[in-house]
């Protein structure tokens, strides 16, 4: 997986909140090698991306006054505090699913990848964001007009297949490397 992957990304992900919310946003120059999203937000939400050799995840991460300000006026929609919840969590979820349909065309996305299928995004709160297993992938980010980044993560790797011969118990410590077994242990 390459830097120009990322860069993709913050690209499709600009001109789509361009497109959706007309609100302005620059993708900043640095883009990281990691192996997890190396941030907290408000919000994060998560799509997968996959064919029949690559498995991957887009993983974008939101402030709570960034939210407010892309989504100021679809918010006035909402008549209470719970519709107020369910449309903002839509209006993200649908952005993410924009964009991961965006990006799974780009040409470099193509080239490396073929076609890839999107799963249902996830959108989750500070609270109950979900385990990320390590994979490796590039976190970069957005500078939203209210000083705000909104920051992203993406990975696709090939599928991992793990074989056991049949005189051999299946030990997923082996699987999972180092301490990402307690990690997700602890995450249960």
């Amino acid at each position: 997986m390459e830097p120009i992957i990322a860069k993709e990304l913050l690209e499709v992900l600009s001109e789509n909140i361009q497109l959706m919310f007309q609100k302005e946003s620059t993708p900043t120059a640095e883009i990281k090698s990691t192996i997890r999203p190396e941030f907290e937000n408000d919000y994060m939400c998560m799509i997968s991306l996959a064919n029949q050799q690559f498995q991957g995840q887009m993983v974008v991460g939101f402030q709570n006054k960034t939210v407010n300000l892309m989504l100021e006026e679809v918010m006035q929609l909402a008549s209470n505090a719970t519709e107020a919840s369910q449309l903002l969590k839509a209006s993200l979820g649908e952005l993410l699913n924009t964009v991961a349909g965006a990006y799974a065309q780009r040409q470099p996305l193509l080239d490396a990848y073929e076609s890839l299928d999107l799963s249902t995004p996830s959108v989750y709160t500070r609270e109950d964001v979900p385990f990320f297993c390590k994979s490796d992938g590039f976190c970069g980010s957005l500078k939203f007009p209210n000083g705000e980044n909104i920051n992203c993560y993406i990975s696709v790797s090939p599928y991992i297949l793990v074989e056991k011969s049949d005189d051999e118990e299946f030990d997923i410590g082996s699987f999972l490397e180092g301490d990402d077994l307690d990690d997700l242990l602890n995450g249960l």
